[in-house]
């Protein structure tokens, strides 16, 4: 195994595998034309061994060059799917991951033409999710709090607003471990949790695995679910298969849904949206889909029960503004023991459009996408 400490690092980029999910806005805040699935699953708790750390704050300069690969070396990621084709996860050829990792102060996972970012100077969030250059992300510009991809314990009534720091905005520990980039937050006492972030890249697959320890530092039992909430662009289209329970809107204005094929949609205008929106509802197949332009970003994680879920929150949620779409999910709200962890899985893949496939709702084309993109 690698290890290496990494000096100066503000950013990191990751990809998942397991459940999956399509992107959307911040829940308080602002969505594109790129589609991200989203998936998660739980893991061993287990650490890997690594004995190289480094602040986030170090100050010490790791700029390093970018390096490119030749695209005739490599099957190009979008092929995997236009191909019609039935090629098995065997079957394909492991892709190349580009060094350097660090780039600039953040860490980046690279291979073909995906690129993952993440920043350890604000909690190890992920920054970019790009396809030949193009974010299926939000960054600052848009918000400059809520951006990017982050991670949150459930329920929120735990903490209100805004998120713990030590959760959401202080910098992280990050080493690298092989291809693995982990990411350690400090604990935060009124909650009594510390978090880890782990990116690596599933290169077969042409993925991004995530995996959020929650590990209780307190002298007793804590119950909570994790939540990932990822921001994408506005004007995306958004779509999940329906559990057995929807919860409402609660406080907020409700999305307008289409229900078509099996599957529940949401197709983002911005200047229809009067007031904060958000869906509360109950998944199912553990994944969730978006689409913008030619991209679609997926999501696989563990599909839960509907009385798995935390107090007054679902496993999945959509939030959406104006200036962009949060699309998130929850796992099972569960019992930590005094200073043990909860580990939890998330695949990211993100591809391009076959061509001729127009993305529109009910579109079933897009849940085949979808489906055979995660099995």
């Amino acid at each position: 195994m690698r290890k290496k400490t990494l000096h100066n690092l503000i950013g990191i980029c990751i990809l998942l595998n397991n459940g999956w999910l399509i992107s959307g806005c911040s829940s308080d805040g602002d969505d594109s034309g790129i589609i991200v699935v989203d998936a998660f699953v739980s893991v061993d708790s287990a650490r890997p061994e690594a004995t190289a750390v480094a602040d986030a704050s170090a100050s010490e300069d790791t700029t390093r060059p970018l390096q490119t690969l030749d695209s005739a070396q490599t099957l190009d990621s979008g092929q995997i799917m236009e191909s019609g084709q039935n090629e098995t996860i065997s079957d394909v050829a492991e892709a190349q991951l580009i060094e350097p990792i660090e780039r600039s102060g953040k860490l980046v996972l690279e291979f073909e033409n995906v690129l993952f970012e993440c920043d350890p100077s604000i909690a190890g969030r992920i920054t970019a999710f790009s396809l030949k250059g193009n974010n299926i992300l939000t960054g600052p510009e848009i918000h400059a709090e809520n951006f990017g991809s982050t991670f949150w314990t459930s329920p929120q009534s735990d903490w209100n607003w805004p998120p713990p720091a030590e959760i959401d905005s202080e910098p992280y520990t990050a080493e690298l471990m092989g291809s693995t980039i982990q990411l350690s937050g400090s604990a935060n006492p009124s909650l009594g949790m510390r978090i880890t972030k782990r990116y690596t890249p599933e290169l077969r697959k042409r993925a991004i695995a995530i995996e959020y320890v929650i590990e209780n530092t307190k002298t007793e039992a804590i119950r909570i679910a994790p939540w990932e909430v990822s921001r994408v662009l506005p004007g995306g289209l958004s779509f999940f298969v329906k559990g057995t329970s929807d919860f409402g809107s609660r406080e907020f204005a409700p999305l307008d849904l289409v229900e078509a094929a099996g599957v529940t949609w949401f197709e983002h205008r911005p200047d229809s949206i009067q007031s904060d929106q958000k869906l509360f509802a109950d998944g199912k197949d553990g994944w969730i889909a978006h689409v913008a332009g030619d991209m679609i970003f997926i999501k696989k994680f563990d599909d839960i029960a509907a009385e798995q879920r935390a107090p007054d929150e679902a496993e999945i949620e959509i939030y959406a503004c104006p200036s962009y779409v949060e699309i998130e999910q929850q796992g099972a709200y569960q019992e930590i023991a005094a200073g043990q962890s909860l580990s939890w899985k998330v695949i990211w893949y993100l591809r391009q459009l076959p061509q001729g496939l127009i993305p529109s709702l009910g579109n079933e084309q897009l849940i085949s996408l979808v489906q055979e993109t995660i099995r």
